[in-house]
Formats: C-alpha cells, sequence, structure tokens
C-alpha cells in the first residue's frame, strides 16, 4: 500500500465511526512531558483512553468470560479493514498515536509469535514507514487470545534513534536491553530473530519467552527489535485510582520503546528518573542480564 491509501483508510474509519474519531481527536489534548533516564531520552504520555487496554484483566478465565473484541463478529459494524494475507488491518479504536493500527489474524487463534516473524516483516512491506510491533501474551497483550499485531509510525519511538543499521545480531546497551537483528531479506532476519529467542527463558508452562517485539524497513534491509521480559506488570502496578502507592503503568512494546503511557494523572505528573529507572529494570533487562543469558 502507499502513504496515501493508508491514510484514505483511516480518514474514512474516522469519518465512518464516532468513538474512533472522538478518541484520535483527543489525541490533539493529550499531555507529554519528557524525561533523560540514565542518559536516554524517555517520553510519557498521559492518555486516559488507554485505562481499558492498560488494565485489561488478561488471566485464563477473565478472557475465557469475555467475547473476543478481534474477531470480526464481535466487532463494531463501523469498524471495516484491509486484508493482507492472513490478516485484517484494523483503525485502533483507543490509540497511543495517530494513525494507530491493530492487525488482527483472520482467525482466532492464540497471540503466539512462532513463525509469525515473516509476516510481521512482510507487513513493513504493506505499511511502509510503520513500525509493526509484537506484545507477548503475558507482555501487554490485551488480547491474549487472538493473534494480532498492531502497527505505528516508527519516527513515534524514541528506541530507534540511537539504533545502527549494520547487519547481524547486537545487543543493545539502553534501558531496556534488547536483541538487534539486521538483515537485507525477510528470510535471513526470521531465522535470526527464531534463533535468538530459541535463547531467551520461559517458564515450564508457557509456550513462548516473554517478549516484545518491534520491526521496521529500512531502504535496503529490515529491523528486528526483539525486548525480553521478566514480568508482565511492575510490583506495585494498579488500576486503583486512589492508590497513592502505586502506578498504573502496564509496559508494552510502545513503552519499552520509549513512550511510558500513563492513564492515571497522578503517575503523569510524579513520575521520576528514578522510578521509571526501576519500572523499566524490574520488567526488562539490562544489558549485562541479557548478554549473560545469550552467552
Amino acid at each position: 500500500m502507499t502513504a496515501e491509501e493508508i491514510n484514505g483508510f483511516i480518514t474514512r474509519q474516522m469519518a465512518a465511526w464516532s468513538l474512533a474519531r472522538r478518541n484520535h481527536d483527543a489525541l490533539n489534548a493529550v499531555a507529554t512531558r519528557e524525561i533523560t533516564v540514565n542518559g536516554q531520552h524517555i517520553i510519557l504520555q498521559h492518555n486516559p483512553a488507554r485505562a481499558l487496554s492498560s488494565g485489561a484483566d488478561v488471566r485464563t478465565e477473565a478472557v475465557a468470560a469475555r467475547p473476543c473484541f478481534l474477531c470480526g463478529d464481535n466487532r463494531p459494524t463501523e469498524q471495516t479493514y484491509i486484508e493482507s494475507g492472513n490478516y485484517q488491518i484494523l483503525l485502533n479504536p483507543y490509540p497511543i498515536f495517530p494513525g494507530h493500527l491493530t492487525i488482527a489474524h483472520r482467525e482466532h487463534t492464540p497471540q503466539a509469535i512462532n513463525e509469525r516473524i515473516a509476516d510481521m516483516l512482510h507487513l513493513t512491506d504493506f505499511l511502509p514507514g510503520m513500525t509493526i510491533f509484537y506484545n507477548g501474551p503475558r507482555c501487554g497483550a490485551s488480547a491474549p487470545d487472538h493473534a494480532h499485531f498492531q502497527g505505528v509510525g516508527s519516527h513515534f519511538l524514541p528506541i530507534w534513534q540511537d539504533i545502527e543499521a549494520d547487519c547481524g545480531t547486537t545487543i543493545t546497551n539502553g534501558i531496556p536491553s534488547g536483541i538487534l537483528i539486521t538483515a537485507t531479506d525477510i528470510t535471513q532476519a526470521e531465522r535470526m530473530a527464531e534463533e535468538a529467542i530459541d535463547k531467551l527463558p520461559r517458564r515450564a508452562d508457557a509456550v513462548e519467552p516473554m517478549v516484545n517485539i518491534l520491526t521496521r524497513r529500512l531502504p535496503e534491509m529490515y529491523q528486528v527489535l526483539i525486548i525480553p521480559r521478566k514480568c508482565h506488570r511492575p510490583g506495585n502496578f494498579t488500576t486503583d485510582p486512589d492508590d497513592n502507592a502505586g502506578i498504573f503503568v502496564s509496559p508494552a512494546s510502545i513503552d519499552v520503546a520509549g513512550v511510558i503511557v500513563t492513564p492515571r494523572l497522578r503517575d503523569f505528573e510524579n513520575l521520576t528518573e528514578d522510578a521509571i529507572f526501576n519500572l523499566l529494570t524490574e520488567v526488562c533487562y539490562m544489558h549485562n542480564e541479557l548478554s549473560e543469558i545469550l552467552k
């Protein structure tokens, strides 16, 4: 697709779907502030509309008890899609950035990355200029029962600013640390990414390691950035509006890529450099930790 075709789809959805239009228009009033954490540029975004996703109950029994909102039969009648292979590209009604897309598998099948890295990379070709990202079932996915990716403009994500483009596999030195795969073709990038994921620890009852994955297309190469996770949410996570001791931040791909979404105004105003450092190092790995795992 061309950028004009993507924008045309988004414009038509905004005209036909009042919920999506209101929430995308509300991004114009979303507050942000910048903070430097251990020398790294981080953006805090106060986005109350994201409370539904950030606070999603992803326990097995809770997921089983609700209709799947990514299945076609359960979507709003106003929500249309563009087809790309096995996926349906949808406008996200609760966006973090303008033009935020959800990319749902046409079948109701569990959220898992196995044999889907290539799908992500093909989507970077189909949606030029966008980062296609994956939230693991215990790493920010509010629909762990339905395979899906999301897409946002790559220019929104601070993590890409200091990423080099040399081919190969490297461990990044930011907070958090990640595994960067750079390759000239999809097959090579997929193989290298799968090899890296296979080395990561996983729980005995899990089908895959805990990961967030971001992919993008550069002029002559593809990049896959794997952010391994220690845990789903920080120990002081809360959705209680009156809980002053906890924080309502549920880290997913966007957060670990440098834009921390805070549905509560209290967290947006009060999170400090130390608090953000502690948050990211609690849920993700530092360079020395990841190097030890992969050696």
